[in-house]
Formats: structure tokens, C-alpha cells, sequence
């Protein structure tokens, strides 16, 4: 996938999650799923804060203006097939994709798609 498309696919994917706050793991957790790639996680990290979609305060992430990357309340599409989960690793008969403005990304186990979008505990969006 074009450099430009994964960017815009986590910034996507973060301007969905369930949360207003998040520890910097958690945030680069979410961005691996859709690059694992060092240099692609900072390039993200870089133009979410560049574009003011979170402010950063050391460890801790707060997501701001989802505006910059809209992500159309996240479908979850759910297909039959053989998948292994994008999260965990476990074989699926059911994947659970998340569709995004920008794209898709997955396919997650049903509580792996719910992790994936949620924040920590007691988070709040």
C-alpha cells in the first residue's frame, strides 16, 4: 500500500477509536495495524499532531480535532472466511473489518474489533 494511503488509513482508523485519551503504546498499537513499519508509525505520529488531530503530553495522547481525518463513524463488516486476526494472530472463521473514509483494515476477531476501537478502561469519547 502507497505510504500516502497508510497514513491516510491511521489517521482514519484514530480519528474512530472510542477515546478521548490514550497512552502513546496504546495510540502506536493501533497505528501498527496498519503499518508496522518504524519510519511509517513516526510519519503517522508526525502528521496527527501536525494536522492537530491529538496533542501529545509526554506518554499520553489526547485526540483533538477529528475533523482532519474523518473516518464516517467506522463500519464493521463482518465476512466468512479463513483470517487470522490482525491483533492477536488467532485463526478466524468470521472476520471483523473496520471500514474507514480512507479504507479498510483488518480482519479482527469480534473482541479484537472491539479492543481495537475502544480505548483504555473508563475512556470516554
Amino acid at each position: 500500500m502507497p505510504r500516502d494511503e497508510q497514513i491516510a488509513r491511521a489517521l482514519a482508523l484514530i480519528a474512530a477509536l472510542e477515546t478521548e485519551t490514550l497512552s502513546l503504546k496504546q495510540l502506536v498499537d493501533r497505528i501498527e495495524l496498519v503499518s508496522s513499519s518504524p519510519q511509517e508509525t513516526r510519519a503517522i505520529l508526525d502528521a496527527a499532531t501536525r494536522r492537530g488531530l491529538i496533542d501529545r503530553d509526554g506518554a499520553q495522547i489526547a485526540i483533538r480535532d477529528r475533523s482532519v481525518a474523518p473516518a464516517m463513524s467506522p463500519d464493521v463488516v463482518v465476512r466468512a472466511g479463513d483470517f487470522e486476526c490482525r491483533r492477536c494472530g488467532r485463526q478466524l472463521a468470521e472476520g471483523h473489518f473496520i471500514t474507514l473514509a480512507a479504507g479498510e483494515v483488518g480482519p479482527f476477531g469480534a473482541t479484537c474489533v472491539a479492543r481495537v476501537l475502544s480505548g483504555p478502561p473508563g475512556a470516554r469519547r
